[in-house]
């Protein structure tokens, strides 16, 4: 198993942790609208798993999270005993993936071998294959959706809002299925993989606004509790007044 890229330090990827990251290559989908499109076929030279594991025993006492993303990690063969000697390390884990090995993702999830997932849903069903740029079965996607959701563990679903790919019904398709721990993210056309997408003019933020708020009144985000592992559902109620207030300036 190759990973491309390590990262020692990150404020972002995992929900109020300090974490590292690390980014494996090969990916089982081909999204037009790609940034890692380096790490697609596998061909960069990057670290041996046995070197990611120090790299993590090292810093073990300054982090509290490791990320593992890509590419699509849960096309490794080995991801599970991967993951295996994270969690005897002693640290919280986080997983970012695409969701289409739903059979990998049930076996972690009946392990306990993370703590969140992170899933990209691309699109509404009907436009998966545009999204995804492969024939993709539909109802992998679904299985992992679904598991996720009954997991008694954290996670969130996250939808990169392209044009072209992702409008406003395909985000209230979307959310219908999610049900919760819905996010959306706006769409950058630097170093994508299909070089058309590079002149995909990216919505507005009145519009990206416009899309949550139709969509998300109520937001609910699902955190497990530390004390006594339950997971626990916060809804947000979303401020209308200062939406627009912000829009306008």
């Amino acid at each position: 198993m190759n990973c491309f890229s390590f990262y020692g330090n990150s404020f972002i990827d995992y929900p109020n942790k300090i974490s590292c990251v690390v980014f494996y290559n090969r990916c089982n989908f081909r999204c037009p609208f790609c940034h890692n499109g380096d790490l697609l076929d596998g061909k960069l030279e990057g670290f041996s798993e046995e070197q990611i594991i120090a790299k993590i025993e090292e810093r073990k006492d300054f982090v509290e999270a490791v990320v593992i993303s890509g590419g699509e990690p849960t096309i490794y063969d080995n991801i599970i005993p991967f993951l295996r000697q994270i969690k005897n390390i002693g640290l919280k884990v986080k997983l970012d993936t695409n969701g289409y090995r739903y059979e990998v993702l049930y076996k972690i999830i009946a392990e306990k071998l993370v703590n969140y997932i992170a899933m990209d849903v691309k699109t509404s069903l009907d436009k998966y294959n545009l999204a995804c740029g492969v024939g993709a079965d539909i109802a992998c996607i679904i299985h992992s959706i679904e598991a996720i959701k009954k997991s008694n563990i954290e996670y969130e679903f996250r939808t990169t809002c392209v044009p072209l790919l992702v409008d406003a019904d395909d985000v209230k398709k979307i959310y219908s299925l999610v049900g919760s721990s819905y996010k959306l993210q706006n769409f950058s056309p630097d170093k994508v993989l299909d070089p058309m997408f590079s002149s995909v003019i990216p919505y507005g933020e009145k519009k990206m606004s416009e899309m949550r708020r139709n969509v998300m009144e109520k937001t609910k985000f699902v955190w497990k509790d530390e004390k006594s592992g339950n997971n626990i559902v916060r809804v947000e109620e979303r401020n209308e007044e200062e939406e627009e207030d912000n829009e306008e300036k």
